[in-house]
């Protein structure tokens, strides 16, 4: 017999006799006391609304931000988020994402500077990073994630779609940073050469970035030389004398 009062507020309960509260097939009652399964499931929900409000409240402490009004903004940001550290292993380093915007402007100043240069792209930021991003010619997860397609008039996806899909905090702050290098330089991306010269170096880099990837190994050409490296992004620069080469 059941020894427990029962709540008046659940009918079955007050009954000294039923098993499982009436449910023999779904329910577990072995003392004779409680329904096992039915208060599993209840804790299951908890859990399960509390999970959800976790997730709701930390994403919207890290909000999806605003993207450039650029195309060739939008798409420097999927570039810098595909092939920049994530979270944890660098990507927090403001300085390595920076660096990377820095890179495909520079190969766009020399694919514009000789006709030699064509290796960097057709003069134009897109192309620089349609022909230098791995992430982009690859279709690498990072950049899907966050991108539709990978040619010159690509673009970021759907806000709402973005804001959908990075639902890890992590992914969400290195998105955020992403955005930000981007739009430290506010509106010279509107896709010339002019004033690449005046881009600041990086103070962990001894010059000026043309390329990039994340290991210590050779250059990507004879012209080029290592020149530093933030976070896990190895960076690498023209040898001097050897830029038009």
């Amino acid at each position: 017999m059941d020894t427990e009062e029962g709540n008046d507020d659940n009918p079955l309960s007050l009954h000294k006799y039923l098993y499982a509260n009436a449910n023999p097939v779904d329910g577990l009652d072995p003392s004779g006391n409680d329904d096992i399964a039915a208060a599993m499931d209840m804790s299951e929900t908890f859990d399960s609304m509390a999970t959800i409000q976790l997730h709701s409240t930390m994403n919207a402490a890290v909000p999806i931000p605003s993207y450039p009004p650029t195309l060739v903004g939008r798409q420097l940001v999927g570039a810098v988020y595909a092939e920049s550290s994530s979270q944890g292993t660098g990507g927090e380093l403001p300085d390595e994402k920076i660096a990377i915007v820095e890179t495909f402007l520079y190969e766009q100043w020399a694919a514009c500077t000789s006709r030699w240069n064509r290796s960097f792209g057709n003069g134009t930021i897109s192309d620089a990073i349609m022909t230098q991003s791995m992430a982009a010619k690859r279709n690498d997860p990072q950049w899907n994630a966050v991108m539709a397609g990978n040619s010159d008039s690509s673009d970021l996806r759907p806000w709402a779609t973005v804001n959908q899909t990075l639902q890890y905090v992590p992914s969400r702050l290195h998105f955020q940073l992403s955005v930000l290098a981007v739009d430290t330089f506010n509106g010279g991306l509107s896709g010339g050469p002019e004033g690449a010269d005046s881009l600041p170096v990086m103070p962990e880099l001894t010059g000026i970035p043309i390329g990039f990837n994340k290991a210590f190994n050779s250059p990507p050409s004879k012209r080029e030389k290592k020149i530093g490296r933030i976070g896990k992004t190895t960076f690498y620069g023209f040898i001097p004398g050897r830029e038009l080469q």
